[in-house]
């Protein structure tokens, strides 16, 4: 995964006179990738930021839900906390990456 997060900082480092500007990261990471190696290189770069997303979600997830499972014993159980945080980290991710960066910013700043 370094090498992988290496390759794409090196791709977005050195295109910055090749693409036009983007509201976000992700589609301009999207236009170089194009830009670089056409179709299939937005194939390929889908299929490395799901591979990464979807590693680090199942991570988050099963970690979560053990974590408040040993916390609150009475409540509900690992396999209802694992689909309860499933379910919201869905309706997370479909509010769109600008909206949600944006309702991050104040608490990475904090």
């Amino acid at each position: 995964m370094s090498a992988i997060y290496a390759s794409l900082a090196y791709m977005g480092a050195s295109s910055l006179g090749s693409v036009s500007s983007a509201d976000n990261g992700a589609k301009i990471m999207s236009m170089v990738s194009e830009h670089y190696f056409g179709f299939i290189g937005k194939v390929l770069l889908a299929a490395i930021v799901t591979v990464a997303c979807l590693k680090t979600a199942i991570g988050l997830i099963t970690s979560c839900a053990q974590m408040f499972s040993e916390m609150f014993p009475k409540s509900l159980r690992y396999n209802q906390y694992a689909v309860l945080f499933t379910a919201l980290s869905f309706i997370i991710a479909n509010f769109g990456l600008n909206h949600i960066i944006q309702l991050s910013v104040p608490v990475l700043m904090f």
